[in-house]
């Protein structure tokens, strides 16, 4: 009688060792699919932010070339995504604010232009303004699979029963982006 209580206690703390187990699987797929994803969407975000630069450098070549003065700070902050080619290495903080900066002054330099009677009906400017859009309405498509991804990711090395493994391997939660 004892033997069969010791076997079916083994037993069911066997089956709860194996379900433990397949659940920590799933788990771990889950987490490296989203890893995936992240990684794949990051280097499409980095793409885009050098992209809007690069058409906001653009507009502000048309704009000097057809003498219309444009405020300093705006172009500076139009520079501060220069030269970054992986966005993900700066910190959260440093990462929102030159975005930010850029998307207002983006903004504003696009306003000015466009109300200025010298060049808002141009061609070249046009051009610019239109593959601007695009790549804005592109950015922010990404952005939202990349955020979502990341919400993914932080809940799934969240969980309780993996929580423990996740900080042992030093997998820490991921920032969203702006």
């Amino acid at each position: 009688m004892a033997e069969k209580i010791i076997i079916i206690v083994l037993s069911v703390f066997a089956a709860l060792a194996i379900l433990y187990l397949l659940f920590g699987l799933v788990y771990f797929i889950f987490i490296r699919v989203f890893k995936r994803k992240i990684k794949k969407n990051s280097k499409a975000v980095n793409l885009l932010l050098v992209q809007r630069t690069d058409i906001m450098k653009e507009i502000v070549e048309i704009a000097k070339s057809n003498d219309i003065l444009l405020p300093s700070d705006d172009v500076e902050n139009i520079a501060l995504l220069n030269h970054i080619s992986d966005f993900q290495t700066l910190t959260k903080e440093d990462r929102d604010q030159r975005i930010l900066s850029f998307m207002h002054s983006s903004r504003n330099l696009i306003t000015l232009c466009s109300r200025n009677t010298l060049i808002k009906d141009s061609k070249e400017f046009l051009n610019a303004l239109s593959k601007y859009k695009d790549i804005e309405e592109s950015y922010r498509q990404i952005s939202a699979l990349y955020n979502s991804d990341v919400i993914g990711f932080n809940y799934w090395i969240n969980v309780i029963f993996i929580r423990p493994f996740m900080k042992i391997s030093k997998v820490k939660n991921k920032d969203l982006i702006v």
